[in-house]
């Protein structure tokens, strides 16, 4: 069925668009790809998603500047509770690919300091909660709460939750969970009679057996993406440990072209303070003070150079 006439951020729609940008990245066509992913509306779910694609993207064509400018929106202050550990890494990839130590050690920090804690609340949840229903009521809690973090010795964050409450087969057994409960509101809705009649009585035993089961399989379903969860994030901190050691190799060979006298000035990012070339193209220019506006998401664009001889 065609969806011409639909609007912008019809959700088949642009899910069909991420998937053409996924084709011409796997066809490792980049140019294609970063325009696919580009052609991704803003206000839509899919967006956030987008622009960590699209920033793999522009690494593996060399386009640093514009990797560096989707990270500036990644990892502002509206995607803190996103769970996304690896766009961390690939930053601090970047910033070695350039040379910007400095930058890529704070980088590496931030990672540690925001996913090491998290990797601890996912082992400890995983081995002292056990039954399957728990893992489902938690996370539904979570999300009829809006994500606040809850009571108790062993919880897990934000940004776990928020990641397991998205993943496609836990959705479809919540949606199924509730046509359940939906079920369970129409008999109780009926007269007194008919519920207390035989088939009445039977009618809700097998849906109230019907949701037990099918929330059990909802846990079973939350457990195995914690799981991977926390399988990821141990991959992850030994990628990070790589990035360490090649920063300290990066390192080295700068002292040694310092010592040599190849390397290049020390002042290099942002020596010129004029933007005649941005103005002049359509840009109003507006250096970043620290501070993120909601309507400016989407819109940096890193202006530096590289540090490497």
């Amino acid at each position: 069925v065609s969806r011409e006439e639909k609007s912008v951020t019809d959700t088949v729609k642009v899910a069909a668009k991420m998937a053409k940008a996924r084709v011409y990245y796997q066809a490792r066509d980049w140019s294609r790809a970063i325009s696919a992913y580009r052609d991704i509306p803003r206000d839509t779910d899919f967006w956030h998603d987008t622009m960590f694609e699209g920033s793999w993207a522009m690494l593996q064509s060399g386009r640093f500047r514009s990797a560096l400018s989707n990270f500036q929106s990644l990892h502002s202050v509206y995607y803190e509770n996103f769970y996304l550990p690896e766009s961390l890494i690939l930053r601090a990839i970047v910033y070695l690919y350039i040379c910007k130590h400095s930058e890529m050690e704070k980088v590496l920090n931030l990672f540690n300091k925001t996913y090491r804690p998290r990797y601890r609340d996912v082992k400890s949840y995983l081995k002292y909660v056990g039954q399957s229903s728990k893992y489902y009521q938690d996370v539904e809690d979570a999300i009829d709460n809006n994500f606040s973090r809850g009571k108790g010795k062993y919880i897990l964050p934000k940004q776990v939750l928020r990641k397991v409450s998205r993943e496609g087969d836990f959705k479809r057994s919540r949606r199924y969970i509730q046509k359940l409960r939906n079920e369970v509101a129409s008999i109780k809705s009926r007269s007194k009679d008919w519920q207390n009649s035989s088939i009445g009585r039977y009618s809700l035993k097998v849906i109230n057996t019907r949701i037990s089961k099918a929330k059990k399989k909802a846990g079973r379903q939350v457990r195995e993406h914690l799981v991977s969860v926390k399988s990821e994030l141990v991959d992850l901190f030994e990628q990070e440990g790589f990035v360490r050691v090649e920063q300290i190799n990066s390192k080295r060979e700068a002292i040694k072209k310092r010592v040599a006298g190849k390397d290049l000035p020390e002042a290099q990012v942002d020596d010129n303070k004029d933007r005649d070339f941005y103005i002049q193209n359509g840009y109003e220019y507006w250096p970043f003070r620290g501070e993120y506006w909601l309507d400016e998401l989407g819109n940096y664009h890193y202006v530096g150079t590289h540090s490497c001889n």
